[in-house]
């Protein structure tokens, strides 16, 4: 009886599990076809007179592949991770982790990274060809070969120390407090999104982006009286260049 019981809570915790890939997968994809098929419908009322044809029609030539890019992407990330996981991969991985790892705190905080950064390097490819393809054909791309390499190594410091941290918080409390450690997992995972609010403009986005205080001008002039509008206020306006080290 208990091991039919175990079964089932597997069984279920396995459809669950699929259906929620799935059904992000099929959200996502809903929301790009629809997307697609609006893009044509013609220029909206808003925007009538602030491009050109020729501005507008590259506008949505650059949105209709960049989704279509998107969506590839997404399609093959969906089938690589179904075909891992039905193959037994992840259960193949949890056994080498766990000879190679004594502490059970250490083996969640490797199983997690293997399988985050391994998705992570699925994306490099499709990375790339947004940046030196789609970009580039566009008129958009300044990154070199080596900005590009230094962006991803970047982005892999940071998945360690912060992605890292509050991983370790979770897999301890889930250790220390059991079941019930959940609601202290939603705490610190809400707090953690908190202080992101604050911290990416100071301290993250400037190790990816250029920045620049925004000149006196008509742009200007619109930000700051459309923040007056809605009751906010302003410390500083600034404008952001596509990366650092590209001449902007």
């Amino acid at each position: 009886m208990d091991t039919l019981s175990g079964t089932i809570s597997i069984n279920v915790y396995f459809v669950l599990a699929l259906v929620a890939l799935l059904g992000d997968y099929a959200v996502r994809t809903t929301a790009d076809v629809l997307d697609l098929r609006g893009l044509w419908q013609g220029e909206p009322a808003p925007l009538q007179g602030l491009y050109s044809d020729d501005q507008y029609r590259a506008s949505q030539r650059y949105v209709c592949s960049a989704t279509r890019i998107r969506m590839v992407e997404r399609t093959v990330l969906l089938a690589v991770v179904c075909a891992f996981w039905f193959l037994g991969g992840f259960g193949w991985l949890d056994g080498l982790v766990c000879h190679a790892v004594s502490s059970t705190l250490g083996r969640g905080l490797l199983y997690l990274g293997i399988v985050t950064v391994s998705y992570l390097l699925l994306t490099v490819p499709f990375d790339a060809y947004r940046t030196f393809s789609l970009e580039a054909s566009f008129g958009f791309n300044r990154t070199t070969p080596g900005i590009f390499v230094t962006d991803r190594l970047k982005e892999l410091f940071l998945l360690v120390v912060i992605g890292g941290s509050l991983a370790a918080i979770v897999v301890s409390a889930f250790l220390w407090l059991g079941p019930g450690a959940w609601l202290l997992c939603l705490a610190v995972v809400v707090a953690f999104i908190l202080l992101t609010q604050v911290l990416a403009p100071v301290v993250i986005l400037p190790l990816f982006n250029r920045f620049k205080p925004l000149p006196e001008g008509e742009l200007r002039e619109a930000v700051l009286s459309y923040t007056m509008s809605i009751g906010g206020s302003l410390s500083k306006c600034v404008e952001r260049g596509r990366g650092r080290g590209k001449g902007q």
